[in-house]
């Protein structure tokens, strides 16, 4: 999904919570958060704005767009979500969050989707995908790896693991990004090991997962650009 169809998505949602006093604890419903959380539930709300702010970003890198009109209802959405707080008042929040403006987003997705069509990914798919992490995180917890780079390795995963869990604030791109960071990392220590058999062993077993991921998500051509800069060749004996 691309940025524009995410927000209208969520807004919809945020439009529809009845019975709820803040800003914040709407906010936690639609993405079944523990609304005591609030630290994690200001973050949420803090990547909802900056969605919009992607929507207004993509909107200007295309300059064959008429721009007042495209951007007239995002900049009313970002600044509506810039007004308010979690802790602000969900009844005042919701009146003036104008249903003209999330329909303009509807709108601008579709225009979005005439350039560059992403389909979304289906809870199944997403499913499958977290599945797949989770055992990448197990495997790798049992490997014999130095401390330091096992450590390494996990931070990245759990990175996919959140882009995965909040795919509906990221999308494709926030799991893209993270599984391209770990692709990135396995390159530069093959590099620099080509020769360690525990560590050639031991990532073909990753880059298995992240060949499973990949049926979903298409990842392996950005593997493969990192690969080629760093010069790794053993990262294409692991994907051949």
């Amino acid at each position: 999904m691309n940025p524009a169809s995410r927000l209208h998505e969520i807004l919809s949602d945020l439009k529809k919570q009845t019975y709820v006093n803040s800003v914040g604890e709407a906010v936690a419903n639609v993405f079944e958060l523990d609304k005591g959380d609030t630290q994690e539930v200001a973050k949420t709300y803090f990547n909802i704005a900056k969605l919009a702010f992607e929507v207004e970003d993509r909107i200007v890198s295309i300059p064959e767009l008429d721009q007042d009109l495209f951007l007239e209802s995002i900049n009313n959405i970002s600044s509506h979500l810039s007004a308010y707080t979690i802790k602000d008042g969900f009844s005042s929040f919701n009146t003036r969050l104008d249903k003209a403006d999330i329909r303009g987003l509807n709108f601008i997705s579709n225009e979005f989707n005439s350039i560059e069509s992403e389909s979304a990914l289906s809870v199944d798919q997403l499913t499958q995908i977290e599945a797949e992490v989770d055992l990448l995180l197990s495997k790798i917890g049992a490997m014999d790896l130095p401390p330091e780079l096992s450590k390494a390795l996990l931070h990245r995963l759990l990175s996919i693991q959140h882009a995965v869990k909040n795919y509906r604030l990221f999308g494709a791109d926030g799991i893209r990004s993270s599984v391209a960071e770990l692709i990135g990392r396995l390159a530069i220590e093959l590099g620099a090991n080509p020769e360690d058999k525990k560590i050639n062993n031991s990532f073909k077993i990753i880059f298995d997962g992240l060949n499973k991921i990949n049926a979903f998500t298409e990842f392996i051509k950005n593997g493969v650009k990192v690969a080629k800069i760093v010069g790794v060749n053993e990262i294409f004996k692991l994907n051949g």
